[in-house]
């Protein structure tokens, strides 16, 4: 009797095939969230560095008063001669301040709890939405924050860095054209 030899095939099955391109897949899509809240974090940043370093440099002109009338008088190329803006924020291509989301900031003089321009208010236009949620909940130094639901800047509800985070998701989806308006004293 003859004994009958198989010849032994080399290569991958179907299931082998499917079960490390499934591995691939799901490498790929966990980059793909890091890379992504990477780029979230990076953002958050930027926005609450500029932020903080306009407002605190704008408080330290104002260093011997508290009073923010003369904010409106004074141009965004005089803050820039001042050294108030971040070399960051330096529109370039024309006169203006700009933020990391390329939309032009203004300043201007506030009236908070009655006491006329006893505060400024710079609007921060551009902010994503998980931007917002993130500075929502992190220390920047602002007193009040306006334009997301159920904030203006006379409530105190709207104080970031104690605003939980349950609360702040909802809060930053109905942004009016990403803007944010951040108010200081």
């Amino acid at each position: 009797m003859k004994c009958l030899k198989y010849k032994m095939q080399r290569g991958v099955t179907l299931l082998e095939t499917l079960l490390v391109l499934s591995l691939i897949a799901i490498i790929m899509t966990s980059s793909l969230r890091l890379y992504d809240n990477a780029n979230t974090m990076v953002k958050t940043y930027e926005a609450r560095r500029q932020l903080v370093t306009l407002a605190s440099n704008i408080k330290s002109l104002h260093a011997n008063k508290a009073v923010y009338k003369d904010i409106d008088k004074i141009s965004a190329n005089n803050l820039i001669r001042m050294g108030a803006v971040p070399v960051d924020m330096i529109n370039k291509n024309e006169d203006g301040i700009i933020n990391y989301f390329a939309g032009q900031v203004n300043i201007i003089s506030s009236d908070v709890n009655t006491a006329e321009d006893a505060a400024f208010e710079i609007s921060y236009p551009g902010v994503e939405k998980e931007v917002c949620y993130r500075l929502l909940t992190s220390y920047i130094g602002a007193d009040y924050i306006s334009n997301v639901s159920g904030c203006d800047k006379y409530t105190k509800t709207c104080v970031p860095d104690m605003i939980k985070i349950s609360r702040a998701r909802p809060m930053c989806e109905n942004l009016n054209n990403g803007t944010m308006y951040f108010v200081f004293k």
